[in-house]
């Protein structure tokens, strides 16, 4: 019962060192090059961290998904301040990704429609998709808990004569 004691005490000491020691932002430009890779857009990230809540905590810190069209260029696609994350340890273990909570700190979100009738999000669809590991298998990807703080969503529409110009603002939402 002792051994076991210390050798669980020995894994709780080994991840809180790797932790407190491992640099998650070196992998930021990879990130960053895979989030571009499947939205189709330029992508920013200014910082990636990892912490420990009762499970692997992840924080992306000024996040941005930024138009293509030159006519859009003051004013991103998306961005997110903050996104966070709590992994599961258990179950990252046998290889499931299991999300206990997203939080997504005053996301800003541009909703435009041009003349033509299309919306700037069509290209996000591929977010939606599947996700695929190693060697292209299927990783199962469960959330428990979704938060929105103090999110904006601006809307346009150049189809309309007078195109309307909309906010919705001080968004918080819990799914």
């Amino acid at each position: 019962l002792r051994v076991l004691a210390l050798l669980i005490l020995l894994a709780v000491l080994g991840v809180g060192i790797f932790l407190a020691t491992f640099d998650a932002d070196r992998y930021r430009p990879l990130l960053v090059n895979k989030l571009q890779e499947a939205v189709g857009r330029p992508v920013t990230l200014e910082r990636l961290s990892l912490g420990w809540s009762n499970g692997i905590a992840v924080q992306l810190r000024n996040l941005a998904i930024l138009e293509q069209a030159p006519a859009a260029a003051g004013e991103p696609l998306v961005q997110i301040e903050s996104a966070s994350a709590l992994v599961r340890l258990g179950p990252l273990l046998r290889k499931e990704a299991q999300v206990s909570s997203v939080v997504l700190s005053r996301p800003q979100i541009r909703l435009a429609r041009d003349t033509q009738g299309g919306l700037n999000v069509l290209g996000l669809v591929a977010l939606a998709g599947p996700a695929s590991g190693v060697g292209g298998t299927p990783v199962s990807f469960n959330i428990g808990s979704f938060r929105v703080e103090d999110g904006t969503l601006h809307w346009t529409d150049a189809l309309t004569s007078t195109p309307p110009d909309l906010w919705l603002k001080r968004v918080d939402c819990v799914v």
